[in-house]
C-alpha cells in the first residue's frame, strides 16, 4: 500500500509538473510486471553467479582468512538473479541463505503431500550444490552445512521452532547434513554465531571494519602511551553480543598494556549472557598468548565498580538513560523533582515501602524495579552523580574517542 501510494504520488507530481513518465512506467501493465517483482517467490543463485560472487570476492576471502576470519558475506542480493532477494553468509561450518521479501517458493503449511516432497527434496539437493561449490571455490576441506532463514512475508516468518517458514526444509537439510556448528571465529577469536532462523545472527558482518578499527586503535594508543601506560576505558552501548567489547578487550589483552577495562550496555539481558560467553571463549583462545594481568581485561566484573582495574562488565539498562547516567545528567522529568526517600510510592511491578530517589532524581529502590532499572540505578548510586570518562565510545556502529 506505502509502496503503491509512493509510486501514485510520484506521478501525480510529474503529471502536474508536465513532465513525461518514464517509458517503464508508461502503462498500468508494465506498472503491476514491476510491482509483481517484489511479490513474486526469491530464487536461488546458480552455482555460476555463486562463482563469479567468490571470484570477485578472492582477495578479500584470502586476507580474512589470514587474519583468522571466517565469517563474510559470500552472495549480496544484486549478485543473483534480478529481483531474487537472496543473501548469503557463511558463518564458519555454516553457510546461511536469507530471505528478506518473498521466501524462495510459496510454502504450504503441510508438506506431506509427494508434491510438496518432491519440491523439499529439489531445493534441498540445489542447496547442497551450492555449498559444494562454496567449499571448492573456498577451499574448504568438506562441504559446510546449510541453513535457511526468512526474514520478510510469507509462512510464520518471524516465528520460531516448528512454525518458522523454512522448518521443513531446515528439518530435511540437518537430516541429510547433521546440525550446524555454533561458533565462528573473527580474528581467530571464537564467536557464538547464534544462527536462529527469522532473527539476527550473533555477529554484524558489516561492522567488522569498526571492530577491526577498535583493536587497531587500542594498539596505536599502547604504543604511543610512552612510561606507565594507563588503564583503557570503553563503553560499548547498543553493544548486542558485545563484540565489540570482545575485540577491544582482546586487542587490550594481547598489546603489552595494562588492558582495559570495558563497559557493555544492551537492554536485553540474552544478549548480553552472550556476549559474556564470547568474552570467556576469547579468554580461554588468548590463556597462553597474553600476559595475565592484561587478561583481566576479559574477566567479568561488575558494571558498578570504579572501573579502575580492568576487567569486561556487562550493564543491562537502556543505553539512552545509560548514558545520561554516564554523563551526570538527570532527565527532565526527574529535575523537577525533589530527592526524597520513601515517598510511598510502590515501586514498579509492585513492592512495598515506596520508591526512594537519589540525589541525581534518578528512582531507586522499592522492591520492584525492572532489572534493567534496578542495575542502571544501582550503578547511578554508586558514581554519586559524577560523571563517567571514557577513553572510547562505541555508540550504535560508530566509534569515537576522546582524548
Amino acid at each position: 500500500g506505502c509502496l503503491l501510494a509512493a509510486l501514485s504520488l510520484a506521478i501525480t507530481s510529474a503529471a502536474t509538473a508536465g513532465a513525461a513518465l518514464p517509458a517503464r512506467l508508461s502503462s498500468r501493465t508494465q506498472l503491476r510486471a514491476a510491482l509483481d517483482v517484489r511479490a513474486s517467490p526469491a530464487r536461488l543463485p546458480s552455482r555460476t553467479q555463486l562463482r563469479a560472487a567468490l571470484d570477485v570476492r578472492r582477495a578479500l576471502v584470502s586476507s580474512l582468512h589470514a587474519e583468522g576470519t571466517d565469517c563474510y558475506r559470500i552472495l549480496a542480493a544484486a549478485e543473483g538473479a534480478p529481483g531474487a532477494g537472496v543473501v548469503i553468509d557463511r558463518y564458519g561450518g555454516t553457510i546461511f541463505v536469507q530471505t528478506f521479501r518473498q521466501p524462495l517458493l510459496p510454502l504450504p503449511e503441510d508438506f506431506s503431500s509427494d508434491e510438496d516432497a518432491e519440491t523439499t527434496d529439489s531445493l534441498c539437493a540445489e542447496l547442497l550444490g551450492l555449498a559444494d561449490e562454496a567449499a571448492a571455490a573456498l577451499g574448504l576441506a568438506g562441504a559446510p552445512r546449510v541453513l535457511l532463514s526468512h526474514r520478510g512475508r510469507g509462512l510464520a516468518q518471524r516465528a520460531r521452532g516448528p512454525d518458522q517458514t523454512y522448518a521443513a526444509l531446515n528439518c530435511a537439510l540437518a537430516d541429510l547434513q547433521g546440525q550446524a556448528p555454533e561458533t565462528c571465529t573473527e580474528f581467530g577469536l571464537p564467536i557464538e554465531a547464534a544462527l536462529v532462523p527469522g532473527r539476527d545472527p550473533g555477529i554484524f558482518l558489516d561492522f567488522r571494519a569498526g571492530r577491526r578499527w577498535l583493536r587497531d586503535e587500542v594498539a596505536r594508543r599502547y604504543a604511543t602511551s610512552g612510561a606507565g601506560p594507563r588503564l583503557l576505558h570503553v563503553c560499548n552501548v547498543f553493544s548486542y553480543t558485545c563484540t565489540a567489547g570482545v575485540a577491544t578487550a582482546a586487542a587490550a589483552a594481547t598489546v603489552g598494556g595494562v588492558g582495559a577495562f570495558v563497559l557493555n550496555v544492551d537492554h536485553a539481558q540474552s544478549s548480553l549472557e552472550m556476549g559474556r560467553r564470547n568474552a570467556a571463549a576469547a579468554l580461554a583462545a588468548l590463556s597462553a598468548l597474553s600476559p595475565l594481568a592484561a587478561q583481566a581485561s576479559l574477566v567479568e566484573s561488575s558494571p558498578t565498580g570504579a572501573g579502575e582495574e580492568a576487567g569486561f562488565a556487562c550493564l543491562r539498562a537502556d543505553a539512552l538513560a545509560a548514558l545520561r547516567v554516564f554523563a551526570g545528567v538527570q532527565t527532565a522529568d526527574n529535575r523537577n523533582r525533589r530527592a526524597a526517600a520513601g515517598n510511598g510510592r510502590g515501586g514498579r511491578g509492585g513492592g512495598g515501602g515506596g520508591r526512594a530517589r537519589s540525589a541525581q532524581g534518578l528512582a531507586v529502590g522499592g522492591g520492584g524495579s525492572g532489572g534493567g532499572d534496578a542495575e542502571l540505578e544501582a550503578f547511578a548510586l554508586k558514581s554519586g552523580g559524577a560523571p563517567r570518562q571514557f577513553d572510547i565510545l562505541v555508540l550504535d556502529g560508530a566509534a569515537t574517542q576522546a582524548g
